[in-house]
């Protein structure tokens, strides 16, 4: 028509998209247009797509969470509850039940025999005690002289434990002689035998009431490391995260109020005292005068051994991972009235079914470097898409582009936090903690934020939704997937109750997916089913070359699944068919077997399934 204006028109499927999804689009895309016109010469990560309130909702509306909490250290958290409730129980393990008062007054009596060793504000003390009573004494007295917990668990490997002990240094290490043997490379002078006969009595002859200021050397300060958590690292070597106190009382107020916790009621101590969600398992309970329940049985059961701990025990609220949480059957849960998740994506059908029992479900979000959760969901619900929730109190969560830009609602981005609960950083690891922890370019000078490595992408309801891990979108002969979305998918297949999948490179330069598969109970797999089930959702370069059925996944202490140990499959269980009818087949076949890496093919496989 002679103009010289650019006319679009746009379509869109009415089952993907609704209108306003539609137009919305349609704006960032004439946005984008208009920018280009007006400076060719403009970068691509420079162009602006969003309104100015877009912007501003993603960047600060979701992020206005500060809230006046009681500013204090773990220890004066503690001492203030066991003011408010002394006589209410505290901690029970087995037969042994200890009220906050007692409590209070053991830890007293150690934190003061500590400072006798040399602790003093800024030292770190190892722990390395069997849970009980004992182990929660010596937490808080560790962080009563000021001193950072830092917890070793006895039956990792010798190698682990030596690292952990060389690297974080500590000026004590707490133990019992059973333990004693796997603290190797501690001096005597260093080693603290807690069932000793001599330090018993010494302790038992010590003041119990708190500690004053010009005891301990110092005050107690919200920036002291409160626990230095050591956690996987990326090159092969664990690294220590120091966390202060900081973020403390905002992560218990969450805790406490999102999981309806008051004295009375009972929650079970169920994790690694080496994972930090055992300081969320400790601070929700002493935080609000309810009683940490100690149970040998409970740390190596699931499924139906694990119900029936909750119901001996009578416990009301736990914290149960999200890999050992679908085990758990709901309808053998009595006394249960909240549980906290976390660690891992949960699946629709895992939350409908803890919703549909009537049982308060929350999962948070939170990697080691930070105070445990950074984010928290209100309760699951029937039907509804699990997610991880907004920002807790005083803490703050971008999802930013390459460019650490702010990416638009519904895209996928990598997942930065900042606040209160930002731990100080790697010890002795300078240079990893400057480029895990940067400059916040969206709070005042001085301000870090921490790169996560996880993605995730903002709702238009105002929640987060976790897509995976930056390290698990991997690519695949020129493809790029992203593993749990196929999860997710073979989570969908009827009798499938856990599922994992991973890229196995078993021969170099052979990359290939494989699934691995736990069947719900009283349930089989067909292993064919599935295949022609994914191939109705997946695009066929997704769908995984093998599948193994296992009758559990493996797991690390920590209860998330150990992907290194899960088993190579057995690919010559897919080669099920005719033999080769002639010499050319026959040649063939040879070919396409030595092509796979396989002993023998049939003339009825196919090529793609196997690889």
């Amino acid at each position: 028509d002679g103009s010289a204006a650019l006319r679009c028109v746009l379509e869109f499927s009415a089952d993907l998209f609704d209108r306003e999804s539609a137009q919305t689009l349609a704006s960032r895309y004439v946005r984008l247009l208009a920018a280009v016109v007006a400076d060719p010469d403009l970068r691509v990560d420079q162009v602006e797509v969003l309104e100015a309130a877009e912007r501003t909702w993603l960047l600060e509306d979701v992020n206005r969470t500060q809230r006046p909490v009681q500013q204090a250290t773990l220890a004066e958290l503690f001492q203030a509850q066991a003011l408010r409730t002394p006589q209410a129980v505290a901690v029970e393990c087995a037969s042994d039940t200890v009220t906050y008062q007692e409590l209070n007054e053991r830890a007293n009596q150690l934190a003061r025999y500590l400072l006798n060793y040399g602790v003093r504000p800024g030292s770190v003390v190892g722990v390395a005690l069997p849970r009980s009573v004992s182990w929660l004494v010596a937490m808080l007295a560790v962080v009563k002289t000021g001193a950072a917990y830092c917890p070793i668990d006895a039956a990792l490997p010798t190698q682990r434990i030596q690292f952990v002990l060389q690297d974080a240094a500590p000026s004590v290490v707490l133990t019992v002689s059973a333990n004693a043997p796997a603290m190797t490379d501690v001096t005597d002078e260093r080693l603290l035998l807690l069932d000793d006969p001599t330090v018993k009595a010494a302790l038992s002859s010590t003041p119990t009431d708190d500690l004053a200021t010009n005891e301990r050397g110092g005050q107690l300060l919200l920036d002291h490391t409160a626990y230095v958590i050591y956690t996987s690292g990326s090159t092969g070597q664990p690294k220590g995260v120091a966390v202060t106190h900081r973020g403390l009382a905002s992560m218990i107020t969450e805790h406490v109020e999102r999981m309806q916790i008051s004295t009375g009621d009972r929650l079970l101590q169920l994790v690694s005292p080496s994972f930090d969600v055992s300081m969320a398992e400790v601070g929700q309970t002493l935080g609000s005068g309810a009683t940490l329940v100690i149970a040998q049985a409970a740390h190596e059961a699931g499924g139906d051994e694990l119900a029936a701990v909750l119901n001996d025990l009578t416990i009301t609220h736990a914290m149960i991972p999200a890999a050992l949480l679908t085990t758990v059957p709901t309808e053998a849960v009595s006394t249960l009235r909240s549980v906290g998740t976390g660690g891992e994506a949960i699946s629709a059908d895992l939350a409908s079914r803890w919703a549909s029992a009537g049982i308060r479900l929350i999962n948070g979000y939170g990697p080691t470097e930070s105070t445990v959760a950074v984010t928290m969901s209100t309760p699951a619900r029937v039907g509804e898409q699990p997610h991880i929730g907004t920002p807790i109190a005083n803490s703050q969560v971008y999802v930013l582009d390459e460019a650490l830009q702010p990416l638009p609602t519904g895209a996928v981005g990598e997942l930065y936090l900042t606040g209160d609960g930002l731990a100080r950083g790697y010890i002795h690891q300078p240079a990893l903690t400057a480029e895990r922890f940067i400059a916040c370019p969206y709070a005042p000078p001085g301000t870090r934020m921490y790169r996560t490595g996880d993605r995730a992408r903002w709702t238009r309801n105002g929640v987060l939704e976790f897509i995976g891990r930056t390290d698990d979108q991997i690519k695949i002969r020129g493809f790029r997937i992203e593993l749990a979305e196929i999860e997710t998918a073979i989570h969908s297949f009827p009798t499938v109750d856990q599922a994992a999948v991973i890229v196995r490179e078993d021969r170099p330069n052979d990359r290939r997916l494989v699934a691995y598969v736990v069947a719900t109970t009283g349930h089989t797999i067909d292993t064919t089913a599935l295949r022609t089930h994914l191939t109705t959702q997946l695009p066929n370069y997704m769908v995984p070359t093998a599948t193994v059925i296992l009758n559990e996944l493996p797991r690390s202490t920590n209860t998330k699944i150990d992907r290194r140990a899960l088993p190579a499959p057995d690919y010559t269980t897919h080669t099920q068919g005719r033999p080769p009818r002639n010499p050319r087949e026959e040649i063939l076949c040879t070919l396409f077997a030595e092509v796979l890496g396989l002993n023998h093919i049939t003339i009825d496989d196919n090529f793609f399934n196997l690889g």
